[in-house]
């Protein structure tokens, strides 16, 4: 089957029970990562204000979190096409298991010999999480590459809204409960910080041993690639970089994803330094840290289930827009209000809802746009953008910390940051952001039902010729349709002031009684490119109801 036609049938039973187990399993993966590390953050802050190990061990973890992403990304991506996705996503879930038996170890050699080797024993720890993070990196290709294969193009953003929510909810609620477990079964009932960092780890391998099975019940996928791997396979960084920036419209997309998640590890780590400057390096940091990580899971959660809701018959890119004008009013407000606790949890919530909706029509797009054969390398290529993002927020906010700036300044730089970013995806993709406000309030006044959408393809230029029965047409036509329309439009209505600039707006092809062949050259010059055109051949609205002569012209 090739690409077009899987884009165009409807994944089966078995296509959909693979789909919801690969979402169990990477959500558990991501759950098991962020546990561990959620608990090692405030062990290494508990350990150095006891004269064990480091301080600022927080930024190394959040560091070496990312790395992997960075080292091993072409890797990673040759991986995900040389071999079965379904395949490369077992090996990484049996590799979990691994590096967090190499951390149980670790933990317990810390429990038993801590007060001599602690620093030995914590540098031991510290190596467990970074093969526990280049698991996820090695995963990461695979598991993003394969939602097409199971889904198809046409259901690709209302799953990629799935995977996006639910492993950003596994990762918020591993950090959540990783710090609670340490803080509350651990340090605030006397228990020393090595035993409070190893009996939750050792519960977390349970749910390592459920995503095992997870990845067992995802249907078998195809090869892709035939490449040999090589030694200047490992070190492609720049060729992999220059392949996905090829493609203007993808690189920039890359470029989003990767603000996206500078942006989380910003906010994740100001919300440390408050946790920390809040209650202290010992027992209540971990709590601290897990309320304040609550509203981000549900705002998420919530954005996630929006993106996925409005992206269901289509991928809205102007819902990257309105997302990220959405994550600036909500750190402004964080940085300029005293709102109280409550208030500030609230605006976490809706920073955490803008976060989802730009970040899933952007994972969407460009899924969809890679080609076969090459969609683990793009993959692969744009998480080395995101990674290297991530080291940039670490390196910006220790060193915003460094400089004295306050938790509140950091919050306002953060929104000045999406403003500027915002004002920029704004001027690029202003027909998207105006169509999904405009056709997003007609939604709301119509319930318009399209029956045999699945006849538009997919992608190619297509010619829609319409009967013209009301002056709303135009309006239920881009409602209905599953592509934006470029519409013909007799020149007469230029005119008008309202209407002309409308039209122009949307790239409208105006049509001149005088000169009809220089309009009908530009709108099979936008067939050429792909594009849907839509032409109401009567020239005119009918005064019947019936079908009125069809004119030249």
């Amino acid at each position: 089957m090739n690409e077009i036609q899987r884009d165009l049938t409807e994944p089966g039973r078995r296509e959909w029970f693979s789909f919801w187990s690969l979402t169990g399993m990477q959500t558990l993966n991501a759950f098991n990562d962020n546990f561990a590390k959620f608990i090692l953050m405030p062990l290494g802050v508990a350990l150095a204000a006891s004269g064990i190990g480091f301080g600022w061990v927080e930024y190394l973890l959040a560091a070496l979190l990312v790395l992997p992403f960075i080292l091993f990304a072409p890797t990673a991506g040759w991986l995900g096409d040389r071999f079965a996705k379904s395949r490369v996503i077992r090996w990484s879930s049996w590799f979990q298991l691994v590096a967090l038996g190499v951390m149980i170890v670790a933990l317990w050699c810390g429990v038993t010999f801590g007060e001599n080797y602690g620093s030995w024993c914590l540098a031991g720890v510290i190596v467990a999480f970074f093969l526990l993070a280049s698991q996820s990196a090695f995963l990461s290709p695979a598991k993003m590459g394969v939602v097409k294969e199971l889904v198809g193009g046409r259901r690709l953003g209302y799953a990629n809204g799935v995977i996006e929510g639910t492993v950003i909810l596994g990762i918020l609620g591993g950090q959540i409960l990783g710090a609670l477990a340490f803080d509350q079964w651990g340090l605030k009932r006397g228990v020393a910080p090595w035993e409070a960092a190893l009996v939750p780890v050792m519960w977390v391998m349970i749910g390592a041993g459920v995503s095992l099975l997870l990845s067992h019940l995802i249907r078998g996928t195809k090869e892709q690639s035939v490449e040999e791997f090589s030694a200047e396979v490992a070190v492609r960084h720049f060729r992999d970089l220059k392949k996905i920036f090829e493609d203007q419209a993808m690189g920039r997309a890359a470029l989003g994803i990767a603000f996206f998640w500078g942006f989380g590890g910003f906010v994740q780590l100001l919300l440390m330094q408050r946790a920390r400057e809040t209650v202290g390096a010992m027992a209540g940091m971990g709590t601290e840290m897990a309320m304040l990580g609550v509203p981000l899971v549900v705002g998420i959660v919530l954005g996630s289930v929006v993106a996925s809701w409005v992206c269901r018959r289509r991928n809205e890119l102007g819902l990257v827009v309105l997302g990220g004008g959405v994550m600036m009013v909500g750190m402004l407000l964080c940085g300029m209000v005293d709102w109280g606790d409550w208030g500030f949890r609230g605006l976490l919530c809706l920073s955490g809802m803008g976060g989802a909706m730009f970040m899933v029509p952007l994972n969407a797009f460009i899924q969809d746009r890679a080609k076969d054969g090459e969609r683990g390398v793009v993959i692969s290529a744009s998480n080395l953008c995101t990674n290297l993002a991530g080291v940039g927020a670490v390196i910006l906010q220790g060193g915003l910390k460094l400089a004295g700036m306050p938790v509140w300044g950091q919050f306002v730089f953060a929104a000045v940051v999406c403003a500027g970013v915002t004002a920029y995806l704004l001027k690029l993709l202003p027909k998207d952001f105006a169509r999904l406000i405009f056709l997003g309030c007609i939604r709301s006044v119509y319930k318009v039902e399209a029956v045999g959408e699945e006849h538009v393809p997919k992608e190619g230029g297509v010619l829609l010729v319409a009967n013209h029965v009301t002056y709303v047409d135009a309006v239920i036509l881009s409602v209905a349709c599953p592509r934006p329309i470029r519409f013909v439009m007799i020149a007469d209505c230029f005119d008008n002031v309202w209407v002309g600039k409308a039209a122009r707006f949307f790239d409208t092809v105006a049509i001149s009684r005088s000169r009809a062949k220089d309009g009908i050259r530009k709108a099979a010059d936008c067939l050429k490119r792909g594009e849907v055109v839509c032409v109401f051949p009567e020239g005119q609205l009918t005064r019947t109801g019936g079908l009125n002569e069809l004119k030249r012209g």
